[in-house]
C-alpha cells in the first residue's frame, strides 16, 4: 500500500544511530540513570517511553543502563528506527497500516511508535535493508538520517 499522498511529510528518514528496547518490571524501582537521561534535553535522537499495567517500556538510543537495574529484551539485539517525517496532521488516517503493509508482506517484525508529530518504526538492524527495499518499492521515499 503506497503513501496516502507524496508529501514530504511522508518522507521516511532512517535514522543513523543503533537502538535498544528495554522491559522494566511494573513494580520495580524507576532507574535512575533514566531519569537523569530525561532531564538533558538535548540528549539523544529519539527516545520513547511507554507504562502500562504489565511493564515499563523503554526504547533509546542511549548506553546509560546498568544492567542490574533494566532487562534488555531479546539480549544482544540491536535496532535500527525509520521516522516519519512529519509533522502529520492529526486529522490523517491509514499511515500506520500503508507503512507496515510492505513490511508484513516482506516479513519484516517492528516496534511501532506514534508521537504528537510523527510515526517510528524500528526494525532489528539485520533487516534494515530489506524493510528499506521493501518500502522503496512500494513507493515511499528514504532517505538517509
Amino acid at each position: 500500500m503506497p503513501p496516502p499522498s507524496d508529501s514530504s511529510a511522508l518522507h521516511l528518514q532512517i535514522l543513523s544511530p543503533t537502538f535498544r528496547i528495554f522491559k522494566i518490571p511494573p513494580h520495580a524501582p524507576f532507574p535512575l540513570a533514566l531519569l537523569g537521561v530525561l532531564q538533558k534535553p538535548s540528549t539523544g535522537e529519539f527516545m520513547s517511553i511507554t507504562r502500562n499495567s504489565q511493564e515499563v517500556s523503554v526504547v533509546t538510543d542511549h548506553i546509560f543502563y546498568d544492567s542490574d537495574e533494566l532487562e534488555i529484551c531479546e539480549e544482544g539485539e540491536k535496532w535500527r528506527c525509520i521516522r516519519v517525517q512529519g509533522p502529520m496532521e492529526h486529522s490523517l488516517t491509514g499511515i500506520m497500516a500503508a507503512l507496515t503493509a510492505p513490511l508484513r508482506d516482506a516479513q519484516v517484525p517492528i516496534f511501532a511508535i506514534s508521537t504528537w508529530d510523527t510515526d517510528w518504526l524500528l526494525v532489528n538492524e539485520a533487516m534494515l535493508d530489506k524493510a528499506t527495499a521493501a518500502l522503496s518499492t512500494d513507493g515511499w521515499v528514504v532517505v538517509a538520517g
